[in-house]
C-alpha cells in the first residue's frame, strides 16, 4: 500500500514521455500497448490533460505497427485518436479523427463502426480527471409491469 502511494506520489506531472520508454512501449503488442500502465500509457498520459502527447503516442505506435494490427487493432486505435481529442474538448480534431477512424479498413467479421456510433461513443464519457475511457451509454429505465412489483 505504502509502496502504491509512494509511485503515485513521485507520478511525473509532465507531459514528456522519455525517449526510452516511448521506444519500448512502440514495441509492445496491441493489448500490452493499449493498457500500458502509469506513468506513461497513452491513457495517462490523456489523463494528465497531455492530449498532444497522448496523440502522438498513438500515432507513432500506429506507424511503427500497422502491419502487425488485426483490422480490429487497427480500428480502435485510431479511434483511441479521436477519443483523445474529444476527451479535451477539442470537438473538430476529434471529429476529422472519427472520420479517420470510420475510412479505416474494416474487419473481416464485417464488424463496423460507423461515425454516429463513434461520436455517441465518445460524448458518453464523463468530463473528469483521470485516465479516458469511453463510458457506456446509460440505459433508460422502463417502467414497471406491476406497481406492486417489488423489482420497482
Amino acid at each position: 500500500m505504502f509502496l502504491a502511494f509512494a509511485l503515485a506520489i513521485a507520478a511525473p506531472q509532465s507531459c514528456e514521455v522519455p525517449a526510452a520508454e516511448r521506444t519500448r512501449q512502440l514495441n509492445l503488442g496491441y493489448a500490452a500497448f493499449d493498457s500500458a500502465p502509469a506513468p506513461y500509457g497513452w491513457r495517462e498520459v490523456n489523463g494528465r490533460g497531455c492530449t498532444d502527447e497522448a496523440v502522438a503516442l498513438l500515432r507513432a505506435y500506429r506507424a511503427a505497427n500497422m502491419r502487425r494490427l488485426t483490422a480490429e487493432q487497427a480500428l480502435e486505435s485510431a479511434f483511441h485518436i479521436g477519443q483523445a481529442y474529444a476527451f479535451a474538448d477539442r470537438g473538430a480534431e476529434a471529429l476529422q479523427s472519427f472520420r479517420d477512424a470510420d475510412a479505416t479498413p474494416r474487419p473481416r467479421s464485417g464488424a463496423r463502426l460507423s461515425l454516429p456510433m463513434l461520436l455517441s461513443s465518445a460524448t458518453t464519457a464523463p468530463r473528469s480527471p483521470g485516465p479516458a475511457r469511453v463510458m457506456p451509454r446509460p440505459r433508460t429505465r422502463t417502467r414497471c409491469a406491476s406497481a406492486s412489483s417489488k423489482a420497482c
